[in-house]
């Protein structure tokens, strides 16, 4: 059995429903997807590695998270058999020419500067694994805008969180302020389907067709309050570590620590509203989260 759970901090913002359907609306279309159909690498005309925090270790000192991303190596991001398999392993990598002291691999992978998005349904078939430590995530942004479509602590392997952040929630409430919880009893064992539905008027969430909660857009809102006016990229990432997470434990890589992803889908309705184009940026490192 599934439930939501609301943390009212920041109420202005954030409303509960749990009566709208989560589907795709009927006037939208598919409009880009990745099913992961080919084995091997990823596909760069749609993907990028991203690994710009390694060497100067910027996962660490921001968040502090423990692990190295791997650029381009199967054993931390593969296709196969038409699924995305995103890989931690406790190992030192020294030998690449990035590694920033780190005793953990792992991959993120990115479509910023190749997909990127404003508005539409977005549909993210995943299964997550467990272990203390482990941090998955399933998110978008740029810069002043983020948008967590899922995210999972290893510790409390069915329960996944979901989330929005801007410039004005990370000063008033911090970085967990609005958090959303949502119990899923197999997430580790069955895939599921994670979902938003982002337009003008809010950004809702929903896993497998039912709602959790719905951010609606403010009557007076800025690039402040509200920047989910321009377009967002995908990240797609297993962390290790970090203030939310916490260290891994002597059991967490005992079995594989892997986020298994079916498929990306984004549906849009065939006319879009007007929007503000914004330029691309290096994106920023995981948030500060404390520890559950």
């Amino acid at each position: 059995m599934r439930f939501c759970t609301l943390f009212l901090l920041a109420a202005a913002l954030l409303t509960a429903t749990a009566i709208d359907a989560g589907s795709i609306p009927s006037d939208y279309s598919l409009v880009w997807a990745d099913e992961f159909d080919t084995d091997g690498f990823i596909d760069t005309t749609s993907w990028n590695y991203d690994t710009w925090g390694n060497k100067i270790n910027n996962w660490q000192t921001k968040t502090p998270e423990l692990q190295y991303y791997a650029p381009k190596r199967l054993k931390n991001v593969n296709c196969t058999n038409g699924i995305l398999y995103i890989t931690a392993i406790k190992e030192d990598l020294s030998d690449q020419p990035n590694w920033g002291g780190q005793s953990y691999s792992s991959g993120r992978i990115t479509t910023n500067t190749k997909r990127d998005f404003t508005y539409g349904f977005f549909e993210i078939r995943a299964k997550l694994s467990r272990g203390r430590g482990t941090h998955p995530a399933i998110w978008m942004e740029p810069r002043g805008g983020e948008i967590d479509i899922m995210e999972q602590v290893g510790q409390t392997p069915n329960t996944i969180f979901s989330n929005l952040h801007t410039p004005y929630t990370l000063r008033t409430v911090g970085s967990k302020g609005n958090d959303v919880q949502t119990v899923v009893s197999n997430a580790v064992t069955e895939f599921h389907n994670n979902q938003v539905l982002w337009s003008e008027e809010g950004i809702q969430f929903a896993v497998d067709d039912r709602v959790c909660h719905r951010v609606d857009k403010p009557v007076s809102s800025s690039m402040d309050n509200w920047p989910f006016v321009v377009p967002h990229y995908f990240i797609l990432n297993v962390a290790v570590g970090g203030a939310w997470a916490g260290p891994p434990d002597s059991n967490t890589f005992t079995e594989p620590v892997v986020m298994a992803v079916d498929y990306v889908r984004v549906y849009q309705k065939s006319v879009q509203p007007t929007t503000t184009r914004k330029k691309d940026c290096k994106p920023r490192a995981s948030r500060v989260r404390r520890h559950l």
